[in-house]
């Protein structure tokens, strides 16, 4: 199954798998203590990467992460043309370069749903590599045309984060429910974003993608996150479904941070503290990063 590949277009993905090696510098991984990097190569030669973020029992997947940040880039699923992973416990060696690391079988699933002709790449050696088709990875996948609903448009409030949080809204992927959800968290370096994302058995949590951006640039302090979701262009919609470890992963980051999301009449509330169960305010809950 190993590809074939023009000698141009190997050095390219030499190039992608070496973004995967250095993105997985930035995983977030206290549980499993595996950091991996995965970086995705769209047709236009754009690179987005992300690395695994495990602020809560479940975590984020490096592939995830680079989807969202595809995603939030306005790429389409058709034009993700390549992805590459890296993964290895402690400092890196010669030896973590002997084997091909795989996607998991979920996110070769969630891959596969945006582009089965996708190339997955990993390494064969220190310094050289192989890749795969997705289809030819996962046989008798399954996979159906999706007829995507058109994403509600972005206002302009004149807050940035809440424009970013709208933004983001109007990138969400989601074939399977039509309820785009985006967020935005405000912190010492910048505005980051994350927008929903339905693939695999896997939903992306947009608060989760915002929050997984945010550390990857290194943010420590959070001053605001912004959660909006709806289908109408110009309002404000409560998010159909607020998972309660988007909320969970936001105390272990930012207690103290304000969270703005709208209320049943799409009316934007702030919120100082939400109502957490005694056991995430206990310090044994708050992880270190």
């Amino acid at each position: 199954m190993t590809s074939l590949l023009p000698a141009s277009e190997k050095d390219a993905l030499k190039d992608l798998f070496q973004d995967a090696v250095e993105t997985r510098e930035n995983a977030y991984a206290p549980n499993s203590k595996f950091r991996v990097g995965a970086a995705i190569l769209a047709r236009d030669g754009s690179v987005y990467k992300g690395s695994n973020k495990e602020f809560t029992m479940n975590a984020d997947h490096a592939e995830q992460r680079a989807i969202n940040e595809a995603l939030m880039a306005g790429q389409q699923p058709k034009d993700l043309m390549a992805v590459a992973v890296f993964g290895a416990r402690g400092e890196v060696t010669d030896k973590n370069f002997e084997a091909r690391l795989s996607p998991c079988g979920n996110c070769r699933q969630a891959l596969h749903e945006l582009n089965p002709e996708m190339l997955a790449v990993g390494a064969q050696g220190k310094g050289e590599i192989q890749a795969y088709r997705l289809k030819d990875e996962l046989p008798d996948a399954y996979f159906r045309e999706k007829e995507l609903p058109s994403p509600p448009a972005a206002l302009v409030t004149g807050d940035p984060l809440l424009d970013g949080a709208l933004k983001a809204r109007s990138r969400a992927y989601v074939p399977r429910s039509g309820q785009p959800v985006g967020a935005a968290v405000e912190t010492d370096k910048g505005i980051f974003l994350g927008t929903r994302a339905e693939v695999s058995s896997f939903t992306s949590q947009a608060a989760r993608m915002a929050l997984g951006a945010a550390v990857e640039a290194g943010a420590t302090i959070f001053h605001r996150l912004a959660l909006v979701g709806g289908t109408e262009p110009e309002t404000f919609e409560r998010p159909a479904s607020l998972p309660f470890d988007t909320f969970e992963a936001l105390y272990h980051l930012a207690p103290d941070a304000e969270v703005l999301f709208p209320n049943e009449s799409g009316v934007l509330e702030s919120h100082k503290s939400l109502d957490f169960p005694g056991f995430l305010r206990s310090p044994a809950a708050t992880r270190n990063r």
